[in-house]
């Protein structure tokens, strides 16, 4: 994920926020300068539900669906110690990053 409309081959997917793109394309503006490389949101793994499955677990409230910004889908936080400044969300930096949605959007006090 990014916020890179100049990306040949991405699709957006929200208002200012793009999947994939040509990796060729990536590499080349990042090492150009154009893109900054922490704009980047990389997602290794993924789930996947069958058909109506999702859709299902949303009306039982098993999932909270709210509006994201690109400030929530981009943005880490602050950098605590021992977390690194990789564009790849380490498994130590969750918490972090669960804190900063939650006090973006106010709905409970982070621990």
């Amino acid at each position: 994920l990014h916020n890179y409309h100049e990306i040949e081959g991405c699709i957006e997917v929200k208002s200012g926020i793009y999947l994939g793109g040509d990796p060729a394309s990536i590499k080349h503006m990042i090492s150009c300068g154009v893109a900054d490389p922490k704009q980047f949101k990389w997602i290794m793994n993924r789930v996947t539900w069958l058909p109506g499955q999702l859709e299902k677990e949303i009306k039982e409230k098993k999932w909270l669906n709210i509006e994201a910004s690109c400030n929530i889908i981009l943005n880490r936080g602050e950098l605590e110690e021992g977390m690194s400044e990789s564009p790849i969300l380490h498994a130590n930096e969750h918490e972090a990053m669960w804190d900063n949605i939650v006090q973006e959007f106010n709905q409970i006090e982070p621990h």
